[in-house]
């Protein structure tokens, strides 16, 4: 449909810049006021379309797919690869990308329970990573929460002025520290 467009554009800038140069042909060829695009700048649009449009499926793929209120987290450059889709490969070869396919392709592998495993996946790596806990922590856990427990203190930063720092640390957790 863009790619039509495009081209029923081209047609029409066409017929405007005839139809300037037969009204002043009088003036000579040298200057026009209508600008046509040139095939390069057609063939950049189109890739740039076709780009957004591959970000705008992941991204409706990434709300359509999580679960409830969670979050997920689809990888467009790892999803197209795994699809076998190099838009500009396509492109450049003259033919459209199959986005339809690949919208198919989102679809099968982050529907129903498969999307929600992903998403939640993230999360507990996330907060994993967040805490930086220890990979083989035992961590307590209700029926709707998990319970992690931290020592914090903290002390005056003879090297900022006014800012203290924090030092933190617990069982289940590497140990840091920072400034505030």
């Amino acid at each position: 449909m863009f790619k039509t467009a495009q081209d029923a554009a081209e047609r029409a800038y066409g017929g405007v810049l005839t139809a300037e140069k037969e009204a002043f042909a009088d003036l000579g060829g040298g200057y026009t006021a209508m600008n046509t695009r040139s095939s390069y700048a057609a063939e950049r649009e189109l890739q740039e379309f076709c780009s957004r449009l591959v970000g705008r499926l992941v991204m409706e793929a990434s709300r359509k797919f999580a679960p409830g209120s969670g979050r997920l987290d689809i990888d467009k450059d790892a999803e197209l690869k795994r699809f076998g889709l190099d838009v500009n490969e396509v492109l450049q070869a003259g033919k459209l990308p199959d986005l339809d396919g690949f919208w198919q392709h989102l679809g099968k592998t982050y529907s129903g329970d498969a999307g929600r495993e992903v998403a939640f996946s993230q999360a507990a790596k996330a907060i994993i990573d967040g805490f930086w806990l220890k990979p083989d922590s035992e961590i307590k856990r209700t029926s709707s929460a998990v319970v992690l427990e931290m020592r914090v203190s903290s002390e005056v930063s003879f090297s900022s002025s006014g800012k203290r720092r924090i030092h933190y640390g617990s069982g289940q957790r590497r140990h840091g520290h920072g400034e505030t």
